[in-house]
């Protein structure tokens, strides 16, 4: 499948590892920014993890699966 998108085009694909099929999209990358982290200068609390975003991301995948098998695709 071909993305366009705001940043220019994209592919997206389906690779399987183990048993499961895992989306993925490649195409051209913009630099934001660059910047240099010392982990040992953080303030405690200052990385907080996207649980949120890890769990949105883990019903997506699992509503894909199950849309794949529906269709007879299988891995």
């Amino acid at each position: 499948m071909t993305v366009r998108n705001a940043g220019g085009m994209a592919t997206v694909s389906l690779t399987v590892r183990g048993d499961s099929w895992h989306p993925v999209l490649e195409g051209n990358a913009t630099f934001v920014y660059r910047a240099e982290v010392d982990p040992a200068a953080l303030a405690p609390g200052a990385v907080q993890p996207c649980d949120d975003e890890v769990r949105a991301y883990a019903a997506l995948d699992k509503r894909n699966a199950t849309r794949l098998r529906e269709a007879g695709v299988t891995g």
